[in-house]
C-alpha cells in the first residue's frame, strides 16, 4: 500500500507501483486532507487518525496484512501505522521521512511552515529548505502549483499535527526499511531513526534529494527485495 507525501495524491505512485504490479497487489490511497479525500482545517482530524485510515482501507478491501511504502509525510504515517497496528503491517518501507526525535523538535521545525500557510506565504520557505539546489524562483512556483491542487487549511492542519505523529512512533522492527538520499536535509533524521532501530534495514542513496530518491534504482530495488518472502531469500 502506497502513501504519498505532503501536497501529493495517490497518482504520484503510478510509475513506482507499475514496477510491482506484475507480482503484487497494488493499493494507493489519498491521505485525508489530500487528493480525493475529505478536507478540513481541524487539527483533530489528522495526526494518528491518518494511520487509522490505512487500516480502515485495508478492512474495506478485505486485506489482513499489507506492506506499506511511504514517502515523506507518507513515510511518517506508515511508521505510525506500523507502531499502532504491528499485526496488520507486514513490512514498512519509509522513504525520506520527517523523523524528528521527539514532539518538541518536530513542533519547532514545522510551526513556522504552518504559520506561513496561515499568513498567505504558502510553502515557499519549506520547499526552499527541502530542495536547496532549486533555482531561486522555483520554490515560489512549486508552492503555487501545490496550493492550486490542494486545500491550504488542510495542509496547515496536517503540518501542525506532524509532532503528534512523531510522538506515536516506536523503534522500528526487523520488517522495516528506511531509505534516504544524502542530499535531503531530512537525511540525518533517517540516519538517527535507523540507529535507534538496529533491527531495521537502512539504505542511503548517494546524491539523491528529497524528491528524486523515490524513483532511484537503489530505492526501487530495496523495496523490491523487502517484498521477497523470507523463505525465498533463504533458498
Amino acid at each position: 500500500m502506497f502513501l504519498h507525501g505532503l501536497g501529493g495524491r495517490l497518482e504520484d505512485w503510478f510509475g513506482f507501483a507499475d514496477r510491482l504490479r506484475g507480482t503484487h497487489r497494488v493499493i494507493a490511497l489519498d491521505l485525508r486532507g489530500f487528493g480525493g479525500s475529505a478536507k478540513s482545517g481541524d487539527d483533530r482530524r489528522y495526526g494518528p487518525r491518518m494511520a487509522d485510515d490505512v487500516v480502515a482501507v485495508m478492512n474495506a478491501l478485505g486485506v489482513n496484512q499489507a506492506h506499506l511504502v511511504g514517502h515523506s509525510l507518507g513515510a511518517l504515517v506508515a511508521a505510525s501505522a506500523a507502531s499502532q497496528y504491528p499485526g496488520r503491517v507486514s513490512s514498512a518501507a519509509l522513504i525520506a521521512g520527517p523523523f524528528w526525535a521527539d514532539r518538541a523538535s518536530a513542533s519547532a521545525a514545522v510551526a513556522p511552515w504552518a504559520r506561513d500557510l496561515e499568513q498567505g506565504r504558502g510553502l515557499v520557505s519549506l520547499l526552499a529548505w527541502l530542495l536547496p539546489a532549486l533555482p531561486a524562483d522555483a520554490p515560489r512556483k512549486m508552492s503555487e502549483l501545490m496550493l492550486k491542487d490542494n486545500d491550504v487549511s488542510s495542509i496547515a492542519a496536517v503540518l501542525r499535527t506532524v509532532p503528534v505523529l512523531v510522538a506515536s512512533l516506536r523503534p522500528l522492527s526487523s520488517n522495516a526499511l528506511v531509505v534516504s538520499g544524502t542530499r535531503d536535509p531530512l537525511h540525518p533524521l533517517s540516519v538517527a531513526l535507523a540507529r535507534r532501530s538496529p533491527n531495521a534495514s537502512f539504505v542511503q542513496v548517494p546524491e539523491a534529494d528529497h524528491v528524486n530518491v523515490v524513483g532511484s534504482p537503489e530505492t526501487v530495488e530495496a523495496v523490491r527485495q523487502q517484498l521477497v518472502p523470507k523463505a525465498k531469500k533463504a533458498a
